[in-house]
């Protein structure tokens, strides 16, 4: 994993793909998660796909998920029900382990992301980055964390 201060939506034009967090009710209005939207129009994409009672069926008890958006190259992960709630270390793991095993399997090597879970939803970067390296510690994917 490699921290740079740089725009993240500058890595899609180098063929990166992009992750980030989201809440299951799909309200991606806030943050980060609303450029995001307002990029590549993601809200209209997860309800189509997945309905807009979705997130009844999310649990953060049992952690996170990851999407992905193939043909648009984004990775949503989402670390918890509600757009009001807080992730937690435990949903942010598992969402990442998720992240990493559909990596594989779609053979994605290259991702950019923010620092994921640390601006509005509170979490502590040196805490995630932590668990960062150690999900992805057996990959050979390329991870590059933006910030500015």
């Amino acid at each position: 994993m490699t921290e740079v201060h740089a725009d993240l939506f500058s890595y899609y034009s180098k063929g990166y793909w992009l992750a980030h967090c989201i809440s299951a009710d799909f309200k991606l209005g806030a943050g980060i998660a609303k450029e995001f939207d307002k990029k590549f129009n993601l809200r209209e994409d997860l309800l189509y796909a997945l309905g807009s009672d979705w997130w009844k069926e999310y649990n953060d008890t049992f952690g996170g998920d990851a999407l992905f958006h193939g043909k648009k190259r984004i990775i949503d992960l989402v670390t918890k029900t509600r757009y009001w709630h807080k992730p937690t270390l435990h949903s942010m793991r598992r969402a990442l382990e998720k992240m990493c095993r559909g990596c594989r399997q779609y053979g994605i090597n290259k991702i950019a992301m923010p620092r994921i879970g640390c601006g509005l939803d509170k979490l502590n970067w040196s805490d995630v980055s932590v668990l960062i390296n150690d999900v992805f510690s057996e990959s050979d994917i390329e991870i590059v964390v933006c910030y500015l």
